[in-house]
């Protein structure tokens, strides 16, 4: 993970534990006794789950949120979890189809 090299604090949180697994992995391959990267399964959508999370200065959620079944509730708990002066990085896939 490239923002572990550049030194950031990484909190990766994901609802899907296939994911999960898949992240504690790779963080278990390359950074092993890492005390600056936590992994966890939660829900965005879920309060007690949000309650529990810091905010953050970045916020990067690459294709997920819509998946959420409500996509703006999810956006709207995502936008809470940031710092003042902080960035949510997003991507929103919308199939047109043929055009």
């Amino acid at each position: 993970m490239s923002v572990r090299k550049l030194g950031a604090t990484v909190h990766s949180f994901d609802y899907d534990i296939d994911s999960v697994n898949c992240t504690k992995k790779m963080k278990e391959q390359y950074w092993s006794e890492d005390g600056c990267w936590v992994d966890e399964q939660g829900d965005v959508l879920d309060e007690t789950d949000l309650k529990n999370l810091a905010s953050f200065d970045y916020i990067y959620s690459w294709g997920v949120l819509h998946h959420t079944g409500e996509m703006w509730n999810a956006l709207r708990n995502a936008v809470l979890l940031v710092k003042n002066k902080g960035k949510l990085f997003i991507a929103i896939y919308n199939n047109q189809g043929r055009q």
